[in-house]
């Protein structure tokens, strides 16, 4: 697993080891990356976006954002394993001034503190048996932490139906194997 364009093009990352953690393949982020920057769910693209990567495992998502461009990742994962790998990757790709990680179960992140702007991406990969996305994008938004017009880019298993919360469209869907990513705006609220 590496970082596949920008400024850490090539730098590979680390998994925790075991089935707790199941990375998004390479294949999958270039194809994310690429509906990101060339479509229309961002106003501006990449540039200067702030990322939340929630169930963030290896934080592959939010540090391929940094490396296009992104000014910020703040990372949340409950795994010990998962936040040890982060940090480890944030060390290949010296970001330690521009990424935070938070050790908290996302579906229950509580209120965002009053010094953190909110986000614009949202990157969120549950364990699928859980299916917790949208409880999660919920969450999130009832106790602050996202940006009017934010993207939600979620990862579940194939079969799994999707039914977005209030003031949320789906805008895509698309599927890699066994993997639906389906990208998700918030409308001003």
């Amino acid at each position: 697993m590496r970082i596949i364009a920008g400024k850490y093009r090539g730098t590979k990352l680390v998994a925790p080891k075991g089935a707790e953690t199941r990375p998004t393949s390479d294949r999958v982020r270039e194809s994310v990356f690429n509906i990101l920057e060339h479509g229309d769910l961002l106003s501006g693209g990449l540039a200067g976006v702030r990322v939340l990567d929630v169930f963030a495992g290896t934080g592959a998502m939010g540090l391929e954002a940094l490396s296009r461009g992104a000014s910020f990742v703040n990372f949340v994962d409950a795994d010990v394993a998962a936040r040890a790998a982060i940090r480890q990757n944030i060390e290949s790709t010296h970001t330690y001034g521009v990424t935070k990680i938070l050790r908290l179960h996302a579906e229950k992140i509580g209120l965002k503190p009053r010094r953190v702007e909110p986000f614009e991406l949202i990157f969120l990969d549950p364990p699928y048996k859980d299916a917790v996305g949208t409880q999660t994008i919920s969450a999130l938004i009832e106790d602050g932490w996202i940006a009017n017009e934010a993207c939600f880019v979620l990862e579940t298993d194939e079969r799994q139906e999707v039914e977005p919360p209030d003031g949320i469209e789906v805008k895509d869907e698309r599927t890699y194997g066994g993997t639906k990513v389906t990208f998700l705006v918030r409308r001003n609220a």
